[in-house]
C-alpha cells in the first residue's frame, strides 16, 4: 500500500475508533450490504491484519460474524490480485484478495469494497462465491458529512478527517473548502498573477497541457501558495525545447520538475518561488552554483523524500524584492540561469 492510502486508511480507522457518528454513517454508506444487521458498538476496526485488507472490520452478531475489507485507492491503480473482476482475485492462493480472505474467514459474512477507484470494474456474477463485492467512490463519503447545525467535538474531527483526505489531492474533499467561500476584494491582483505566471509559461515555450495551475489557500492569510507546476513530457510527443531541456537539467526522479509561483508562510510576508525538483544531488549541486554564480543567493538546497521513498533534492529560490520591472521577468531569470532558453 502507497503511504498517502495507508494514510488515508488510518485516519479513517481513527475516526471511526473515537466517533460512534462517523462510524454509524461510513459502515452504512462504504461497507453495509442489503440485509446485514447493525454494528455493534465493540465491533473491531483495524488497519491492514492482512495482506488482503486495507481496512478491516469485523462485526460479531446474533445473525452470526459479519468481516467487511475496504480496499482503499488515492490515485492509484488496482493489481490484478486486488480486482475482483479478474481470476487472480479469487484464485490465486498466494497473493489473491479473494482467496485470502476466503481462507482467513471461512465461516464468516464477507463484504469486500473497492473505495477510490476511480474505472468502473465489471463485478457481474462476482459475488457468487459467498464474498459480496461492491465499488464505491470518494463521493459516497460524503454522506458521512456533519449537519452544520449539530457541530460537535465528533464532528470536528471528521472535518478534519476530509481537510486531510483533500490534502491527498482527493478531489471530493479538496473541493469541500471552497463550499462556502466568496471572493470580496483583491480579484484584480489574482488576475494579475495569473497574468504572470501565464505569460511566463509562454514566454518559456512550455507546453499548457504538460503544465498546471497549482493553488492552496492555507489557513488565514498565512501559509498559500499561489503557482504553477511543471511536468516531464512524454518521450516521443510534445515539442518543447525548453521543457525537455529543464528535465535534463533536474532530472527528476517522477513526473515533476519544477514549480514557479507566489508563496506566503508567514503572516503578511508575500515571496516569490521557484522550485527545481532534483532527483540526484549530482544535478541540484549544478543548478544550485549556477543559480548562486548569477547572484541569486538566496537560492538553497532542500532534500526531502516523497511517500513512494525516493529522494529529492530541490533548489529552491525564494525572494521578497527584486530589480525587475515585472515579476514575470524575474521568473524568467530563474530559469534562464539555470540552463534554459529565454527570448527577450
Amino acid at each position: 500500500m502507497r503511504e498517502s492510502e495507508r494514510y488515508a486508511v488510518a485516519a479513517i480507522a481513527f475516526c471511526m475508533k473515537h466517533s460512534p457518528r462517523f462510524r454509524e454513517k461510513f459502515w452504512n454508506a462504504i461497507c453495509k450490504a442489503k440485509g446485514d444487521p447493525p454494528l455493534e458498538r465493540n465491533c473491531q476496526i483495524e488497519i491492514e491484519p492482512a495482506m488482503c485488507a486495507d481496512l478491516w472490520i469485523c462485526n460479531s452478531t446474533s445473525q452470526g460474524r459479519f468481516v467487511y475489507v475496504v480496499e482503499c485507492k488515492v490515485e492509484a491503480g488496482l493489481e490484478a490480485h486486488q480486482d475482483p473482476s479478474t481470476c487472480d482475485f479469487w484464485d490465486d492462493i498466494k497473493k489473491g484478495y479473494g482467496a485470502q480472505l476466503f481462507a482467513l474467514e471461512p465461516s464468516s459474512q464477507r463484504r469486500f469494497c473497492i473505495l477510490g477507484f476511480r474505472r468502473k470494474l465489471n463485478l457481474q456474477k462476482r459475488n457468487l462465491r459467498s464474498i459480496e463485492i461492491t465499488q464505491k467512490g470518494w463521493s459516497d463519503m460524503e454522506r458521512c458529512w456533519p449537519t452544520p447545525k449539530t457541530i460537535n467535538w465528533e464532528d470536528t474531527l471528521v472535518l478534519d478527517l476530509f481537510d486531510s483526505l483533500g490534502d491527498l489531492n482527493i478531489q471530493n474533499f479538496r473541493h469541500r473548502g471552497s463550499n462556502n467561500m466568496k471572493v470580496n476584494n483583491s480579484l484584480v491582483e489574482a488576475a494579475r498573477a495569473f497574468r504572470i505566471l501565464r505569460d511566463t509559461a509562454e514566454k518559456l515555450g512550455l507546453l499548457e497541457r504538460h503544465w498546471q495551475l497549482d493553488c492552496s489557500e492555507g489557513e488565514g492569510v498565512s501559509n498559500w501558495h499561489f503557482g504553477i507546476g511543471i511536468s516531464k513530457l512524454p518521450p516521443k510527443h510534445g515539442k518543447s525545447e525548453n521543457q525537455r531541456l529543464l528535465s535534463m537539467i533536474v532530472m527528476p526522479a517522477a513526473e515533476s520538475v519544477a514549480w514557479f509561483g507566489y508563496i506566503s508562510e508567514k503572516p503578511a510576508m508575500q515571496k516569490l518561488g521557484v522550485w527545481f525538483y532534483c532527483g540526484k544531488k549530482s544535478a541540484a549541486t549544478k543548478v544550485l552554483t549556477e543559480l548562486k554564480k548569477a547572484g541569486f543567493q538566496e537560492a538553497i538546497m532542500e532534500p526531502d523524500k516523497d511517500e513512494d521513498g525516493r529522494d529529492w533534492f530541490n533548489v529552491v529560490v525564494r525572494t521578497t524584492t527584486h530589480k525587475f520591472g515585472g515579476d514575470r521577468d524575474w521568473f524568467l531569470s530563474v530559469f534562464q540561469h539555470a540552463g534554459l532558453k529565454v527570448a527577450h
